[in-house]
């Protein structure tokens, strides 16, 4: 593939339009360096200067760009065929009434006077007839495969998701507003980017933190009362199941910090439970309890969980956005 003349400025420029567009999130120079980091002698410098790179290292920076923001499973570009289905590939006839079926849906899509979103059901009706079973699973992930390598190309403006708007990084960090449009809570985008990088939750904003909480809760089946955020008497959610109006199920204390959280804390918020007659409490930690807190809960035997960093890794697991599937988003 060729190269590309450009300055440094448009390189940092084209990088952050890309994690804007395709994962939603804003980035600055300082944070595009920090999450490639193996791009220092490209990226850091006088920005006016000229650099020449190759097209496919710029497609590979990309695609590492998307990951490393939470946004794809893989560093590493899609590439056709999957690897499932080489077997497949092996009958040369299934191969060319693909290959032949989807430039016949592409060139009925550029005479169409009202061009629009590309229909991938002809092609996949297409393949089903012809091939039954083994055409239908070689149709779908020909769309899917070539989906994701126009959502990661920094060169194609398809995206999966049409987001209404681009966060800042920062915002996790910085801003204790929870107002999001994608989440109820936590907006999915950061939800993404601290399932990729963990070490985040050790200095997102606290009242992100809560709203990360009660996000998960939220998804879980369970209704859920975040606290105002500040002089909350000490319980953070309040959390029922659908149907109940009575006390809660479960009272919430999040502590974001490093240290493990101490007795005072469990003894509290035990407190909490037995004044509002709820079912229990948890604490919810990006470090774990002490052992002088677990002790204290269980030889009093409080009705006080916890979830603990290892947990959390689990709740952001699941509240991931799924790594392919069919979007015909533009």
């Amino acid at each position: 593939m060729g190269g590309i003349w450009l300055q440094r400025i448009e390189l940092l420029s084209a990088l952050s339009e890309h994690a804007g567009s395709k994962a939603g999130l804003a980035l600055n120079v300082r944070q595009l360096r920090q999450h490639l980091p193996d791009q220092k002698e490209m990226l850091n410098g006088f920005g006016a200067q000229l650099l020449r790179i190759r097209s496919e290292e710029l497609a590979m920076m990309g695609a590492e760009l998307l990951h490393a923001v939470g946004n794809t499973p893989t560093p590493d570009p899609t590439f056709w065929p999957p690897a499932d289905l080489i077997p497949l590939l092996r009958d040369d006839a299934v191969v060319a009434d693909l290959h032949e079926a989807m430039i016949e849906i592409l060139k009925v899509q550029l005479e169409a006077s009202h061009p629009g979103p590309l229909d991938a059901h002809a092609f996949i009706d297409c393949m089903r007839e012809e091939h039954g079973t083994e055409g239908l699973r070689m149709a779908v992930r020909f769309i899917q495969t070539f989906q994701q390598q126009q959502h990661e190309s920094i060169f194609a403006q398809f995206r999966r998701v049409e987001w209404a708007d681009v966060l800042q990084l920062k915002d996790l960090f910085e801003s204790e507003d929870i107002k999001t449009l994608y989440g109820q809570f936590l907006d999915q985008r950061f939800l993404d980017y601290l399932a990729r990088n963990e070490h985040a939750m050790d200095s997102m904003n606290w009242r992100k933190f809560e709203g990360l909480a009660a996000e998960y809760f939220e998804r879980s089946g369970y209704r859920v009362l975040l606290s105002k955020g500040r002089n909350d008497d000490n319980v953070d959610l309040r959390v029922w199941t659908r149907e109940s109006r009575g006390a809660p199920l479960l009272l919430v204390q999040c502590k974001r910090q490093k240290a493990k959280v101490g007795k005072v804390v469990v003894k509290a918020l035990y407190a909490d439970v037995l004044h509002e007659k709820a079912a229990g409490g948890l604490v919810v930690t990006s470090s774990s309890l002490s052992p002088g807190a677990e002790r204290t809960s269980v030889a009093r035997a409080y009705p006080i969980g916890q979830a603990n960093r290892t947990e959390l890794r689990k709740w952001l697991q699941a509240m991931q956005s799924p790594g392919a599937g069919v979007f015909m988003g533009t």
